[in-house]
């Protein structure tokens, strides 16, 4: 602002009394930067009315919604590293997705140059937790020896990185990090979907066949609800299900579980619990006894149990319906759209999906936010076709709530008091 002030000076010293044109561009200038405020708000919030089911508007809520800010995380945040399929282009680099957690960064595909792209959004390597992976497509998988041996170099940490794919990552991985005298200095495992059932005993790698740096992976099978249990500790689950593609390729949930209810603090002081520890067992679960002597369980002092949030992150699919029912009520679906409208066949044959098809499963499963990704070549320099494809799969959706991905854009997820 002192530069316009400065460049106006001269003309403002010879003509005192005629200082309307530079007022009129300062009121100007404050007036395009409220406006550029207010259309971002705008466009944030206009992927935030939520509701509880497929195609309807009621029960509107805010706590899905648009974000450039990777701070901004709110305890769950999907930030995309790679929106393109197939090969990098100049706007988008291949698949990978990074969900960010509280204390860890959870990796679902590395895509070549994943690597770069977590250090572009200024992610700590050592917050690298689990990674999981599709399919064995090139386009998902060629980055992960890079980004292996950069943690080992990048980072001190002893906790061994726990890799969940299909049947095959194991070698490919091992042989590629022998081939080029790789080294992963933090150790890793790789855990891999197999199919049918599982054998009455069980064989890991041979001690002689692994890498340096390679601990014993489990072999996965699938659960008999036909979903495979990947990974739990105290607050997530993530499972996994097969997606029709050309290749086996998997989808992957996780579920957030559900948190106790409000802590009613002046009902817990009528009942006579003392403040402190006594509050903290009652939050846990637990029963105390009162000042009067009398019993209190936590039902008498908590609400109900609120729901924790659901995320599904799809492979490459041209038909996801194995997953139907354990993808119900997703807050956020992330599904492909590799294909144009006008290319539907091709996208059956190829096992790829469409806009509109991806609304459709979206509106299946009642989720409340559909993102779509792993856009083909024929979107690049081409902005017409993502709003075509945007407009498709809301109409399908039923919903407005629809969010065309780009590399670098993040979704936080809030945490809502719906009732689990």
């Amino acid at each position: 602002m002192k530069y316009l002030k400065k460049a106006f000076m001269p003309a403002l010293r010879h003509k005192p009394c005629n200082q309307r044109p530079f007022v009129e561009m300062i009121r100007a200038s404050n007036i395009a930067r409220r406006l550029h405020t207010f259309t971002w708000r705008s466009y944030r919030d206009s992927f935030s009315s939520l509701s509880s089911e497929g195609g309807g508007r009621e029960n509107e809520s805010n706590h899905v919604y648009v974000s450039d800010n990777f701070t901004d995380h709110k305890g769950m945040q999907l930030c995309f590293l790679g929106t393109s399929s197939s090969i990098p282009t100049l706007r988008r680099n291949t698949s990978c997705l990074a969900l960010r957690l509280e204390k860890q960064i959870y990796l679902f595909d590395c895509g070549e140059g994943a690597q770069k792209q977590l250090y572009k959004a200024h992610f700590r390597f050592g917050s690298v937790g689990n990674i999981f992976i599709t399919h064995m497509h090139g386009d998902h998988i060629f980055g992960l020896p890079g980004l292996l041996s950069g943690l080992g170099i990048t980072t001190n940490s002893a906790e061994a990185k726990n890799i969940y794919g299909p049947e095959g990552l194991r070698i490919w991985i091992r042989e590629t990090l022998k081939a080029c005298h790789g080294g992963i200095h933090s150790k890793y495992a790789v855990h891999e979907f197999k199919m049918g059932k599982r054998p009455k005993s069980r064989q890991g790698a041979k001690q002689d066949d692994r890498h340096d740096d390679e601990l014993t992976g489990q072999d996965l099978y699938a659960c008999p609800n036909g979903l495979w249990h990947l990974y739990e500790d105290k607050h997530h689950i993530v499972k996994a299900g097969m997606v029709e593609h050309s290749i086996p390729c998997w989808g992957f949930l996780l579920e957030e579980k559900p948190r106790p209810g409000k802590f009613n603090v002046e009902q817990a002081r009528k009942l006579g619990v003392k403040p402190g520890p006594d509050f903290a067992f009652l939050q846990k679960g637990h029963s105390v006894i009162s000042k009067f002597g009398q019993k209190i369980n936590p039902s008498d002092v908590l609400g109900h149990s609120r729901r924790g949030r659901k995320i599904v992150i799809l492979g490459d699919t041209n038909n996801p319906r194995s997953l139907l029912e354990a993808a119900k009520g997703a807050d956020v679906l992330v599904h492909e759209c590799t294909m144009l409208e006008e290319d539907a066949g091709e996208a059956e044959c190829r096992g790829h999906s469409t806009a509109s098809m991806a609304g459709k499963f979206a509106k299946a499963i009642g989720a409340r936010c559909l993102v779509l990704t792993h856009f083909g070549s024929k979107f690049e320099g081409n902005p017409s076709h993502i709003q075509a494809s945007v407009q498709a799969a809301r109409l399908a959706f039923g919903r407005e709530n629809v969010i065309a991905a780009k590399d670098f854009m993040g979704v936080t997820v809030c945490q809502t008091d719906e009732p689990s």
